[in-house]
């Protein structure tokens, strides 16, 4: 199917992405790697008039070790610049297990850790994983910056409590205590690769 009509925009900066997000306010949606929400455009299952791509903002592009031995993970990276991160594998090799199971090669070269997180769809890979590993999830464009537990993130399928004017920024792995086992494990669908079941467990 084609989506409905809509108005792209590119911001050059988060300020402006933020700056447009308040402009259409409840008609916009924020998009980066494309993998979850252009389906759904598709299938006219959500309608924006206006779609604002933070996929080419460098500031939001990037993996790396947090000052408290976590790791933080921006809006732009994908899932492949995970699934190759040291700093992920040292961190929450877990996340890295997780990611291998997302889709395909193509998929995880353009879709992102973060979009998934917002779309909240029940059958990604991503939401148990961030629930076992205690994540927390970065906002900014509201009131105030925000600082979400991923427990209090994940509201319903396909809700999160992000407002409209607000986007994910970053998500934060922190350090997992000594001596913690974890592991993501899912019966998928076999076109599809979605998980029917996916389970995330960590235990220290």
């Amino acid at each position: 199917m084609i989506p409905a009509a809509f108005t792209y925009h590119a911001p050059r900066t988060l300020r402006d992405a933020v700056r447009l997000l308040r402009a259409y306010e409840g008609d916009a949606r924020v998009v980066s790697g494309g993998m979850s929400l252009i389906p759904a455009m598709k299938l006219r299952l959500v309608q924006p008039e206006h779609l604002i791509d933070i996929g080419r903002l460098g500031e939001l592009d990037y993996v790396r070790r947090t000052e408290d031995g976590g790791v933080a993970i921006g809006a732009g990276a994908t899932y492949r610049s995970i699934e190759k991160s040291r700093t992920v594998a040292a961190v929450a090799p877990m996340l890295v297990e997780t990611v291998r199971q997302v889709g395909d090669l193509q998929v995880r070269n353009r879709g992102t850790l973060c979009g998934s997180a917002a779309h909240a769809d029940p059958a990604a890979d991503a939401t148990a994983a961030l629930l076992a590993l205690d994540a927390t999830l970065h906002t900014a464009g509201g009131p105030s910056r925000r600082s979400i537990q991923a427990r209090r993130f994940f509201v319903d399928a396909y809700e999160t409590v992000l407002g409209p004017t607000e986007v994910l920024t970053e998500i934060r792995i922190p350090k997992q205590p000594a001596h913690t086992g974890s592991t993501y494990l899912k019966f998928a669908n076999k076109a599809s690769r979605f998980a029917i079941v996916g389970v995330a467990a960590a235990v220290t």
